[in-house]
C-alpha cells in the first residue's frame, strides 16, 4: 500500500498532530490564544477547539484510512512475529535448509533480522517490498510443500476416536453372543436352584414329619418341665431361601424360635433334631459322635442328656468329646459303672513329635502333673479342684448325708468338708471280703484319711501361695488318685466302682464281683 501518495501532502503527519491536539485541547483553560499545531493558526483556546473538532470532521474519512492502515501494519506484524518463530522450530530444520538452497540466504536473513516493533511505529514503502520480496516467497513455498503434510491432531484424534467406536461395534457382537448365552445359562441355574431347593424343602419336610415324634420325646427327657409339641417346618415370606423349624412351646406357636427360644433351648432342639435324625438310621451300625453338645446348657439340664443316650442309643457306638470336667466327671460316675463304656482323657500337649496321646488314667490328673516342672502351686491347685469336681458325684452315689447349709453354701463344700463326712461313715459303711467274711475296708479308709490331711497341708496353700514343692505337689496329685481308686474293685474285670449294684432291700452297694462293698443303712 502506497500511503504516502495519498492526495494531500502531509497528511499522515497531520493526522498525528490532529490527534495530539485533540487531547491537548481537553487540558487548555480561560480566553487565552494558541498556535494550532495541525494548520499554524492563532487562535483562541474556545475557537481552537471547534477548530480542532472541524479538522477531525474534515480529515476523518482519511483518519478511518489511518486507523484501518495501523491495523493491517499490526496484523502483518503478527503474522511475521509468528513465521519467524515457527521458522526457528528444530522440527523444521531440514525444511529450513531446503528453502535457503531454494530461495537464496537473503530472504530467510531478512526474516531473521526483522524487528516487528520497529515496523510497528514506522513502516515504510520500501520495508512493505522489502516484506514482499523476501518473505512472500517462504510463505508461498510453505503452502506448496504442506500440500501432502500429515493431517491436524485434531483430525487424527477423530480419526482415533472412530476407529476405536468401530473396534467396539465389532467386539459388542461377540460382546453381546456371550451376554445372550451368560443369561440363558443364569435363567438354567436359576431354575435348577429352585427345583433343588423344592426337592430340599419336600424332603426335609418328610424328615421333620417323620422324626417330629422322636424330637418331642427327646425333648421331653432333656426339658420334662418344658413340653414342645406340633415340630414342623415353615418358609419365611420374606426369606425364600430359609427354612425354619417351628413348634409350640407351652401352648404358644414359635415361628422363629431362633429368635424366640433361649440359646440353651435352640441348642437343645438342634440336638433333639440330631439325635432323631440319627435314630432313622439305627439299623446301621453308625457310630454316633458329640462334641461339647453342653457348651451352652445349665447343669440341671445337661445332666439328663446321658438318660437320652442311655435310653435311646443303648445299642450304638457312641462317641463324646467335652472340655468340660465337671460333665466328663459326671458322665464317668453316671455310665461308668459297667463295661459298656470306656473313658479316656488326653494328656497335655507338649511338642509336635510327641502329638496327641491319650492318658492311662480316666481322671484329669496329668492335667496337674503337665504343671509340676514350672508351677508346683499350680499343680497342687489343679489336683485340689480335681477333688472338688469329683468328691461331690462319690458322695452322691454313695448316699453320703451332709447338714444343710443356709443360702447357697450347700453347692459350695470342697473336697475337704466331703471327705470328713466319707471318712466318718467309711468306719461304719466301707467293708472288703475276706477269709472271714466281710471287714472293714481299713486300707481305702487310711488312704482318705491321708489324702483329706493333705488337702488341707498342702492343697489348700496351693491355692493362696507360691510355696509349694514339687515333691509336695506330687504326693497330693498321688494321694488324691489313690483316694479316687479305693472306690474300684480290682478284682472285677474290667474293675467297676463300689456303687456299681444297689440291694435296696438290705442298702447295699457293691461292685459286680462283689469284693468290696458300702453299707449305707448302717448310717
Amino acid at each position: 500500500m502506497d500511503f504516502a501518495g495519498s492526495a494531500e501532502p502531509g497528511l499522515y503527519e497531520k493526522l498525528e498532530v490532529l490527534q495530539s491536539a485533540t487531547k491537548f485541547g481537553e487540558t487548555l483553560e480561560g480566553d487565552q490564544e494558541v498556535d494550532c499545531p495541525a494548520c499554524g493558526q492563532s487562535i483562541a483556546v474556545d475557537a481552537f477547539r471547534e477548530h480542532v473538532t472541524m479538522e477531525k470532521e474534515r480529515l476523518k474519512e482519511l483518519d478511518e484510512v489511518l486507523t484501518g492502515y495501523k491495523s493491517a501494519i499490526g496484523s502483518v506484524c503478527k503474522s511475521l512475529d509468528s513465521l519467524k518463530s515457527d521458522m526457528g522450530l528444530s522440527a523444521l530444520k531440514y525444511w529450513r535448509a531446503d528453502i535457503k538452497d531454494r530461495l537464496g540466504a537473503e530472504s530467510l536473513r531478512h526474516l531473521d533480522e526483522l524487528n516487528s516493533d520497529a515496523l510497528r511505529e514506522n513502516c515504510s514503502e520500501g520495508d512493505l517490498r522489502a516484506i514482499e520480496q523476501n518473505i512472500l516467497p517462504i510463505i508461498e513455498a510453505a503452502k506448496l510443500d504442506s500440500v501432502d503434510a500429515p493431517p491436524e491432531v485434531k483430525e487424527l484424534s477423530d480419526d482415533k476416536k472412530r476407529a476405536s467406536a468401530a473396534r467396539s461395534v465389532i467386539a459388542s457382537q461377540d460382546l453381546k453372543s456371550e451376554i445372550t448365552n451368560a443369561e440363558t445359562l443364569v435363567a438354567y441355574l436359576d431354575f435348577l436352584e429352585r427345583e433343588v431347593r423344592g426337592g430340599i424343602r419336600t424332603q426335609s419336610q418328610n424328615v421333620i414329619d417323620s422324626i417330629s415324634g422322636d424330637i418331642e420325646s427327646m425333648w421331653a427327657t432333656l426339658h420334662p418341665e418344658d413340653r414342645i409339641d406340633n415340630v414342623r417346618l415353615s418358609v419365611p415370606q420374606d426369606a425364600d431361601k430359609a427354612i425354619d423349624v417351628v413348634l409350640n412351646f407351652h401352648g404358644l406357636n414359635q415361628d422363629s424360635p431362633r429368635l424366640t427360644l433361649s440359646e440353651g433351648y435352640r441348642n437343645s432342639l438342634g440336638l433333639c433334631i440330631f439325635l432323631a435324625m440319627a435314630n432313622q438310621v439305627a439299623d446301621k451300625d453308625r457310630p454316633l459322635f458329640l462334641d461339647d453338645v453342653v457348651v451352652s446348657l445349665d447343669h440341671n439340664h445337661r445332666g439328663m442328656i446321658y438318660e437320652l443316650i442311655e435310653e435311646t442309643f443303648r445299642d450304638r457306638q457312641v462317641v463324646i468329646f467335652t472340655h468340660d470336667r465337671e460333665w466328663y466327671t459326671e458322665l464317668r460316675h453316671q455310665l461308668g459303672g459297667g463295661n459298656q463304656w470306656s473313658f479316656k482323657t488326653l494328656l497335655p500337649y507338649e511338642s509336635p513329635d510327641i502329638g496327641i496321646r491319650f492318658s492311662d488314667r480316666t481322671t484329669t490328673f496329668d492335667d496337674a502333673r503337665a504343671q509340676l516342672a514350672s508351677r508346683p502351686d499350680s499343680a497342687g491347685n489343679d489336683a485340689r479342684k480335681i477333688m472338688d469336681v469329683e468328691l461331690p458325684m462319690v458322695a452322691e452315689r454313695l448316699r453320703i448325708r451332709l447338714p444343710y447349709l443356709p443360702s447357697d453354701k450347700n453347692d459350695m463344700r470342697v473336697a475337704h468338708e466331703f471327705l470328713i463326712r466319707i471318712v466318718a461313715d467309711a468306719k461304719k459303711c466301707f467293708e472288703r471280703k475276706s477269709d472271714k467274711g466281710y471287714v472293714k475296708h481299713l486300707d481305702a479308709i487310711e488312704t482318705l484319711t491321708e489324702t483329706d490331711t493333705l488337702l488341707v497341708a498342702w492343697g489348700n496353700p496351693a491355692s493362696h501361695s507360691f510355696d509349694t514343692a514339687p515333691a509336695e505337689a506330687v504326693k497330693l496329685i498321688e494321694a488324691c488318685e489313690a483316694a479316687l481308686e479305693s472306690f474300684k474293685c480290682a478284682s472285677c474285670n474290667p474293675p467297676t466302682d463300689v456303687w456299681r449294684l444297689q440291694d435296696e432291700k438290705s442298702e447295699i452297694l457293691q461292685c459286680r464281683c462283689g469284693q468290696i462293698r458300702w453299707r449305707y443303712g448302717r448310717v
